[in-house]
């Protein structure tokens, strides 16, 4: 998923980024664009099921100017939304 300004903001706080938006699982997983060199922290969550216990996990590492976010028990196209900190 390349950096869309429609569905991805960032905002700056304290000499870190905060990147937050919306992506969908395909297959347990999604690329998620990112700007920041390198990020300290990330939330993710189900957009439609915040309660479901099935956990996201983002590993932090960004490969080609993305980081994953997946999830174990996939369900199909789910809507997940994200929030990285880290460094511009």
């Amino acid at each position: 998923m390349a950096w869309s300004d429609i569905a991805q903001r960032c905002a700056g706080i304290l000499g870190a980024n905060v990147e937050f938006g919306y992506a969908t699982l395909a297959s347990g997983t999604v690329e998620v664009a990112t700007r920041l060199s390198k990020v300290e922290a990330a939330l993710c969550g189900y957009a439609a099921d915040p309660a479901r216990a099935d956990p996201l996990v983002c590993d932090g590492t960004i490969t080609a100017g993305a980081v994953t976010v997946a999830c174990a028990d996939p369900m199909g196209n789910e809507k997940v939304w994200y929030l990285f900190i880290g460094l511009p």
